[in-house]
């Protein structure tokens, strides 16, 4: 990363290994502050998020490394590419659902001030 600068981050799995080891390395520090102060001085709760995020983004390490495996090397390939490809749907779809929670939103905010 030294030697490539920002161009290390444009491709996805590096990304990938910069957000994961943030999240590993924010929850061992929070975990740690905690047990120093013996008490609560970083909330229970945003330990534990910050925990999950470190265990998602490890798990698709866990996924990518599966390609050393010559026979999971084509799947995950594939899994990845057909991920990539099915991009410009995962957005429409997206888009309609934020359609349909803006709807349910604005109606719901409409039922509690008119009450």
């Amino acid at each position: 990363m030294v030697s490539d600068g920002f161009s290390y981050l444009g491709d996805f799995w590096n990304v990938n290994d910069a957000v994961s080891l943030s999240f590993n390395s924010s929850f061992i520090i929070c975990t740690t502050i905690d047990f120093i102060f013996e008490r609560p001085i970083i909330s229970l709760d945003i330990i534990n998020t910050i925990g999950g995020f470190a265990c998602f983004f490890m798990w698709i390490k866990v996924f990518y490394w599966m390609r050393l495996f010559e026979a999971l090397a084509y799947y995950v390939k594939l899994i990845v590419q057909t991920l990539i490809d099915s991009g410009n749907f995962m957005l429409m779809v997206f888009i309609i659902i934020s359609a349909f929670a803006n709807f349910f939103y604005v109606i719901n905010l409409n039922q509690i001030l008119h009450q």
